[in-house]
């Protein structure tokens, strides 16, 4: 095992981690020449807990001298431990064998900022004298919001806690029971008993004011503006497609709409293999159907789309299967590598159907 100095290293927890810069030895003492040399390390505290060190952060410093270092990072420096850093170097004259250097203990110290948080604040408190006068000071150290420090020639115990204004006048005590009183607010709440009442008051009638006034007993309330919150609706259940307007309907679909939807006039009747058909819906061919059923009674499987042309990698509806959709659709596409009729009167056909 090859030495290494320091043998023992003392940090603190902080927010700029530390540098620890080593020398390597040979077993008879002798500096160790670390040209080309690869680090690696590990901490390992109290509870066994083990720390990898991060590799690139290891530096030759001299490699003729034996002389490197490590950038400790703050996840290394967090937390207060007691333990060993051991760091290992791998010499490119003796790879892939490792030397692994003596221990280092190693010591991380809590720092004030640790134990108890940042400082953010030192005030002095006049007790019993006179407003802004330093007769008689006592300094006040808030610490991380948490804790307070009371330094004086005397003990000095709170029994309350007073704002005064620069003139002297009280503003806001905390009595020794943590009760807060406060002498005046500016532009205060108007007085009045509405519970939840004048929220937002202008110079005169409280525009925006007068939410919900409180009757007098603990259930009832009045609404002293705007009636009409109180309106009624009531909601109606229809069935089928039809929404009488104006009568808060809600409409229930339950199924569709009782007969199929006329076919376009000028669909094909026949499919022609390997090509494209649209089938198509109403009068112009533009109605939406919102359910459609596609049953392919041919020998051939029959390819299928809903509003765009089919390929050969279309959806496949084999032969003798039947397709319900519920979707809306203009136009049902089909193909298929023969030529079966389209809602023919005779069986081997593709039929399909649409409906609202």
């Amino acid at each position: 095992m090859s030495t290494i100095s320091p043998d023992f290293v003392q940090a603190y927890t902080a927010k700029i981690a530390p540098v620890l810069p080593f020398t390597v030895f040979n077993e008879d003492g002798s500096v160790c020449n670390i040209t080309g040399a690869v680090f690696t390390g590990f901490i390992v505290d109290q509870a066994g807990t083990v720390t990898r060190l991060t590799t690139a952060n290891f530096a030759i410093v001299s490699a003729m001298s034996g002389e490197a270092s490590y950038q400790f990072t703050l996840v290394d420096v967090a937390a207060p431990i007691v333990g060993r850093l051991w760091i290992n170097v791998k010499l490119p004259a003796e790879s892939p064998a490792v030397r692994e250097l003596d221990p280092i203990t190693l010591v991380i110290l809590p720092t004030a900022e640790y134990i108890g948080g940042l400082i953010v604040q030192e005030v002095d408190l006049n007790i019993g004298g006179s407003p802004n006068t330093l007769s008689n000071p006592a300094f006040v150290q808030i610490v991380a919001a948490t804790a307070i420090a009371l330094a004086s020639a005397a003990g000095v115990n709170i029994g309350s806690v007073e704002v005064l204004d620069g003139a002297g006048s009280n503003k806001l005590a905390i009595d020794s029971s943590g009760r807060v009183t406060v002498s005046a607010i500016a532009g205060a709440l108007p007085a009045g008993t509405n519970v939840i009442g004048h929220v937002i008051n202008d110079a005169s009638s409280a525009v925006i004011g007068h939410v919900v006034s409180d009757s007098g007993s603990t259930t009832a309330a009045t609404q002293t503006t705007a009636a009409n919150l109180n309106a009624t609706a009531t909601i109606q259940a229809v069935t089928g497609t039809s929404i009488a307007v104006g009568s808060n309907a809600l409409p229930v679909l339950s199924s569709t709409a009782p007969g199929y939807v006329s076919v376009f006039g000028s669909n094909p009747t026949v499919l022609v293999a390997n090509t494209d058909a649209a089938f198509k819906w109403g009068a112009g061919g533009t109605t939406v159907v919102n359910h459609v059923m596609i049953q392919n009674n041919s020998a051939s499987s029959v390819n299928f789309d809903l509003d765009v042309a089919t390929t050969a990698g279309s959806p496949l509806l084999a032969a003798g299967q039947t397709l319900f959709l519920d979707v809306q659709v203009t136009a049902v596409h089909l193909q298929s590598t023969g030529t079966p009729n389209i809602n023919g009167s005779s069986s081997g056909n593709v039929v399909v159907r649409g409906w609202l």
